[in-house]
């Protein structure tokens, strides 16, 4: 997962993470659709200048959204 999201942050603007690019991952990984949301919490509690979350503007649930890297 980790692999995913740091290929994301390669590109020129912040990224949304849309859950339903993990569907393969989490049938392979044999693990629900709350376990990777709970994941990316996780890391965006713990690496804020990398993935943040906030509530969905429209709907329920949580909107997770990778940061590109800051330019040198």
């Amino acid at each position: 997962m980790l692999r995913r999201l740091n290929a994301e942050r390669l590109s020129d603007y912040d990224a949304t993470v849309y859950l339903t690019s993990f569907h393969l991952d989490r049938l392979a990984l044999q693990r629900s659709t709350e376990w990777i949301e709970g994941e990316l919490q996780r890391l965006a509690d713990e690496q804020p200048e990398f993935l943040t979350a906030k509530p969905r503007t429209y709907g329920t649930g949580t909107q997770f959204t990778i940061l590109r890297r800051p330019k040198r």
